[in-house]
């Protein structure tokens, strides 16, 4: 039976294994400090401020994590930071030619955004007027938005900030055929 080997080994050989992993890992954790948490805790968030920076069109829906919000959080500290996980209570669709305002949460605290009336998205495109844009017009519009807000990124890109907007997969790879 020399050189053969038995059934026997091969589970000493697993069981060696795996205790030398139920050792090894929290020994190395404990020994380098790494964990999950790489971010420090600053304490308490003390301020919220959120403001809206991008281009918008009638009949947008705007909700949590919108990508033309930008947030930033002060905690206790003093440190600051950007936050792209804050809150709404609930979406809010941009009305035709008016400001809309709405809340960011996060960490208890809140601040008031307001979308003005006069950075509707026109480039390339005609003035909104009266005419109610059809749901692929809309949507094209916002995937020409996005393509100019954040240039040279491929498909996949696209589809996601297009899906974090709230349109589904389908109408995302139909405006991004529609989009100029």
């Amino acid at each position: 039976m020399k050189g053969q080997i038995r059934n026997s080994h091969i589970i000493y050989i697993a069981l060696w294994v795996l205790i030398s992993a139920i050792i090894f890992i929290p020994v190395c954790i404990l020994l380098t400090g790494c964990s999950d948490e790489d971010e420090e805790d600053h304490g308490k968030v003390v301020k919220v401020e959120a403001h809206w920076w991008g281009d918008h069109y009638a009949g947008q829906v705007i909700k949590s994590g919108n990508v033309y919000v930008e947030c930033n959080v002060t905690y206790e500290d003093g440190n600051t930071e950007s936050v792209d996980d804050w809150t709404m209570k609930k979406p809010v669709t941009v009305p035709t030619e008016k400001s809309v305002s709405f809340y960011v949460y996060y960490g208890g605290m809140k601040d008031k955004v307001t979308v003005p009336k006069d950075k509707f998205y026109t480039s390339g495109k005609p003035p909104i007027t009266g005419r109610k844009l059809t749901k692929e017009e809309e949507n094209a519009m916002m995937a020409d938005t996005l393509k100019e807000e954040y240039p040279g990124h491929g498909h996949q890109y696209y589809l996601d900030l297009l899906m974090n907007e709230g349109l589904t997969l389908e109408e995302a790879e139909e405006a991004l055929s529609g989009s100029s």
